[in-house]
C-alpha cells in the first residue's frame, strides 16, 4: 500500500518535471499536479541546500530527481522488508 502510493506520487512526480522542461502554460490541471508535488520538492530543495550546496543554483533544478531517486530507493527498501517474516505483516 505505501509502495503503492510513493510509486503513484513518483509518476506525478516525472509528469510534473516534464510538464516544467516543456514549459507548458499553467492550467488548472497543471495547477492541481503543482499543489500536490511542490511541497514536497520545497522540502527537497531545503535540504538540498542544506548537505548538497554544489547542486543548488546552478540553473538546473535538481530537486525533483533526487527526489525520484530517494522515493525510488525508499520503495525498494520497504519492498524488501515486506519479504521479512517478522516484518512482512506490517506492510
Amino acid at each position: 500500500m505505501i509502495t503503492a502510493i510513493l510509486s503513484i506520487f513518483s509518476l506525478l512526480l516525472v509528469v510534473h518535471y516534464l510538464l516544467y522542461l516543456l514549459r507548458v502554460p499553467a492550467n488548472k490541471w497543471t495547477e492541481l499536479l503543482r499543489s500536490i508535488v511542490e511541497p514536497a520538492l520545497n522540502i527537497t530543495r531545503q535540504l538540498m541546500q542544506r548537505f548538497i550546496p554544489a547542486l543548488t543554483g546552478k540553473g538546473i533544478d535538481w530537486s525533483p530527481i533526487v527526489l525520484y531517486v530517494v522515493i525510488r530507493l525508499v520503495c525498494v527498501v520497504l519492498g524488501l522488508l515486506s519479504k521479512l517474516p517478522l516484518i512482512g505483516w506490517l506492510f
